[in-house]
C-alpha cells in the first residue's frame, strides 16, 4: 500500500538555491539599507555563505532537489496549503506545484491559500520572518488551517475505506477552543 494522502504545508515548487536567493533578496529589500550598504549586506549575508558553498556541502541536496520533478511522479491525493503573506515559500509557488502534480496524472489535487497567514500558518498581516516574535500571542497555527487539514484527510481516508468506522478527530477541548466546528465527540 502506497501513500494514501499528502499534505504540503508551504511546500516549495523551487529548488533550495532559488528559495534562499529569494529569501536573501527579500530580507535586504525590506530592510532600511540603501545603496552601497545594501550591496554590502548582500555580500556578507548569513544566506550568502550557504549559497556560495559548492558540491559536497551539507546543503547540496537542498540546493539541487527538484520538487516539481517529484510531484510529477505522485499518484496520491494531495493538499497544498500556503499563507498569502508567506515570504519564505511564496504563494506563487502553489499553482506551479499543482500543475506539476496534475502533469504527472494526479487527479486529486486541492490547493488553498489562507489570507493574512505567514509561513508558519500564524495570523500575520505582514509575513516578515523577522517579525514573528512580535506577533500576538499565542503563537500557534491558525485553527482554520488545522480544520482544513483534518477535514480534507477525513474525507480522503473515509473515501478510501481505510477507516473501519466514521472518524471525527475532534475532542471537547478542540471544540471549546473553536479549533473544530464539529459537535464534541470522543475517540472511543
Amino acid at each position: 500500500m502506497g501513500l494514501r494522502a499528502i499534505v504540503l504545508l508551504a511546500g516549495p515548487s523551487q529548488r533550495g538555491r532559488q528559495i534562499l536567493q529569494y529569501q536573501l533578496e527579500n530580507e535586504i529589500n525590506h530592510s532600511t539599507l540603501t545603496g552601497s550598504k545594501r550591496d554590502s549586506a548582500r555580500a556578507t549575508s548569513k544566506w550568502n555563505h550557504r549559497l556560495s558553498r559548492g558540491r559536497g556541502s551539507v546543503d547540496e541536496v537542498f540546493f539541487d532537489y527538484d520538487p516539481v520533478a517529484t510531484a510529477r511522479t505522485v499518484q496520491s491525493p494531495v493538499l497544498i496549503l500556503n499563507g498569502a503573506k508567506d515570504r519564505q515559500v511564496t504563494p506563487a509557488q502553489v499553482p506551479q506545484l499543482e500543475a506539476a502534480f496534475k502533469a504527472g496524472g494526479d487527479t486529486d489535487v486541492t490547493t488553498h491559500i489562507f489570507p493574512n497567514t505567514d509561513h508558519e500558518f500564524m495570523y500575520d498581516t505582514v509575513g516578515d520572518p523577522e517579525g514573528y516574535a512580535k506577533l500576538k500571542l499565542p503563537h500557534q497555527m491558525q485553527p482554520m488551517v488545522v480544520g482544513t487539514v483534518v477535514d480534507w484527510l477525513v474525507k480522503r481516508l473515509e473515501q478510501d475505506h481505510l477507516l473501519a468506522r466514521p472518524f471525527r478527530p475532534t475532542c471537547r477541548r478542540a471544540y471549546a477552543r473553536g479549533m473544530c466546528s464539529h459537535e464534541p465527540c470522543t475517540f472511543a
